[in-house]
């Protein structure tokens, strides 16, 4: 970016355009019109670092978001497949986050035909640290699912976070967390790597890990993208596929969401 900035200046020098601030960018486009001087600017003017705090500031004005996704999901393995559709409903005051989360199936194997699935209840608190993003949640399942579907128990998982943000547009993270259920506890881990192509498409490569009932974990390499419709309109994709034996063949899920 300070080869671009130089070679910006340069042609303003040739051109005559007004730059008040001698970041490279016309002030008719400078959104920050005060930069001091040798700062590193992305195309509108502006720090990179205070490029990265809107990340998480986007939004400020609003400080109450409502958010509805509708989605599809598919898993398969030997002798198993399930289709079913998801809803969610959330609610953002940062930095707190809750949503609201249930599944109907239109195939589950284990009880032939359509049926509600469980439901889950999620929490969180976010908070930010230089360049990392740390996010705290409590997920809570509710067994509204009908018998052979669900498991007809409650279940709740603790979890961790942890997104560091690159200036480069890249991201490395890592989630965790700890189911506790009714003789059969569980952990996840899920590292994994993050680009932001442009400023509405973004993917993510992670490697699952998740314990089973046996103690051991099945593995899973999962890709995610998420494309930025409109400002409001957004589309999510995630697919996953088995690494281990004991692991689920491969799993996709699709979701339209809409920001209010």
């Amino acid at each position: 970016m300070m080869r671009k900035r130089a070679v910006l200046l340069a042609a303003g020098a040739l051109v005559g355009f007004q730059d008040s601030d001698l970041d490279g960018v016309p002030d008719e486009v400078d959104r920050c019109p005060d930069t001091p001087l040798l700062a590193v600017v992305d195309r509108w003017g502006c720090p990179v670092e205070r490029e990265f705090r809107d990340v998480f500031e986007r939004g400020r004005k609003k400080r109450v978001r409502y958010y509805l996704k509708l989605g599809f999901s598919h898993s398969k393995d030997k002798g198993y497949e399930s289709n079913a559709l998801t809803l969610s409903l959330a609610v953002s005051r940062k930095p707190f986050y809750a949503s609201y989360s249930t599944r109907y199936y239109a195939y589950y194997p284990y009880a032939p035909g359509e049926g509600l699935g469980d439901s889950s209840l999620y929490l969180s608190y976010r908070k930010t640290f230089s360049r990392t993003l740390s996010v705290f949640g409590f997920r809570l399942k509710l067994p509204t699912g009908r018998k052979g579907i669900s498991t007809r128990r409650v279940s709740y998982a603790p979890s961790v976070f942890l997104d560091y943000f690159s200036p480069a547009g890249w991201d490395a993270f890592l989630y965790a967390s700890y189911t506790f259920k009714a003789g059969n506890d569980a952990l996840f881990l899920s590292p994994g790597l993050g680009y932001e192509f442009t400023d509405r498409l973004y993917a993510s490569l992670s490697l699952d890990l998740s314990e089973n009932a046996s103690g051991s974990f099945e593995r899973y390499a999962t890709v995610f993208f998420m494309l930025d419709l409109t400002d409001r309109l957004y589309v999510t994709a995630t697919l996953s596929k088995g690494l281990s034996p004991d692991a689920l063949d491969r799993s996709l899920s699709v979701k339209l969401g809409v920001r209010f």
